[in-house]
């Protein structure tokens, strides 16, 4: 995105990269409310914690139970406008992956 469409579009206070990870998880799971852990503080301000969170959706398949996890922090969630032009946000990715539970998580994750 070009730096004059960019400023035009978000402020300082935007998160445009975490907004647009969440957007593609809202289409994926309507309405589902994730389970979230932060960092405290985010790396972006000085934490320790390479990534700024961690988000856990329940998922199904063929009526099977997974858990998707998805980070935050692997590209660039807050905003910019220095490298808004960029080809890649930050690393350019965030891992996410599913687990299956087995037979003794009874609950959603804690």
């Amino acid at each position: 995105m070009k730096r004059e469409e960019y400023t035009k579009k978000f402020t300082h206070e935007d998160t445009p990269g975490w907004t647009a990870i969440d957007d593609v998880l809202e289409n994926l799971y309507p309405g589902q409310k994730p389970k979230h852990w932060a960092a405290t503080p985010h790396y972006s301000i000085g934490g320790e914690d390479p990534i700024d969170g961690i988000s856990i959706y329940e998922a199904y398949e063929q009526d099977e139970k997974y858990y998707h996890f998805v980070t935050y922090g692997f590209s660039n969630l807050y905003y910019d406008e220095e490298n808004c032009e960029e080809e890649f946000s930050n690393w350019g990715f965030e891992l996410t992956f599913r687990i299956k539970p087995f037979h003794l998580d009874e609950a959603y994750p804690i």
